[in-house]
């Protein structure tokens, strides 16, 4: 943004931005939403279509998901799912009526996801990465990937649908640790930043594992292509 110059986006363990700063640590915008990204800013810096899931809201107020648009208002998509009934009986619907607890990057399917191997990456960018699982509940599509975690409210990184434990050392400062991992749900961590991303890393975990998807589309996995259709 050429009025404030860098901007980075913090964002939760789905990948929604909840606030963008400056380059100075700065908030210049806030976001709150409801359980189907019904957005409401608090402060505006400037305008910024990566939102809900990281997805980009345009003028009209609709939400790319890839394969179809999403019109959170309604809690549903607007058109039918590309995958017809092997997505579920509502083709419409978006992630089963439980947007708490699932994601759809791809606009076709609901993935559970969880941090199977969350010794397996390194850092980058100061952003721990952790092996993740994710399996498609509708085409059964399962993918392995190396995706972003968060930052803690105490600035300990960990991995997304971490079970966070909290603590005082003996020097009294607080800290937090991850004392297992579960499927991504709200209670998690439902307003702990993720650290400081660039805005073009904002949806790198939707993107990491829509890049396993299709990846393992290409190399013939047949549920995966289904879930690329």
């Amino acid at each position: 943004n050429e009025a404030i110059g860098r901007t980075y986006f913090l964002s939760d363990h789905q990948n929604s931005t909840r606030a963008l700063t400056n380059a100075a640590g700065q908030v210049v915008n806030r976001y709150d939403y409801d359980p189907y990204g019904n957005a409401r800013q608090s402060a505006q810096g400037f305008s910024n279509p990566y939102q809900y899931t990281g997805r980009e809201r345009d003028q009209t107020g609709l939400m790319y998901y890839r394969a179809r648009y999403y019109r959170p208002d309604m809690g549903r998509f607007i058109a039918e799912d590309p995958i017809g009934l092997a997505g579920g009986l509502n083709t419409y619907a978006y992630v089963g009526g439980n947007p708490v607890n699932a994601i759809d990057p791809l606009g076709l399917e609901e993935f559970s996801c969880i941090a199977s191997r969350p010794n397996e990456g390194n850092y980058i960018n100061g952003t721990k990465q952790c092996g993740y699982s994710c399996t498609s509940k509708s085409t059964g599509c399962s993918v392995n990937f190396l995706g972003p975690g968060y930052t803690g409210g105490f600035g300990s990184q960990m991995c997304r649908g971490a079970i966070v434990q909290q603590g005082v050392s003996p020097s009294g400062k607080m800290y937090e640790t991850a004392e297992g991992y579960g499927y991504f749900n709200m209670q998690t961590s439902p307003w702990k930043p993720s650290g400081l991303w660039d805005s073009l890393l904002n949806s790198g975990f939707l993107n990491a594992l829509e890049k396993a998807v299709k990846g393992a589309a290409q190399n013939g996995d047949g549920q995966c292509k289904e879930s690329c259709k």
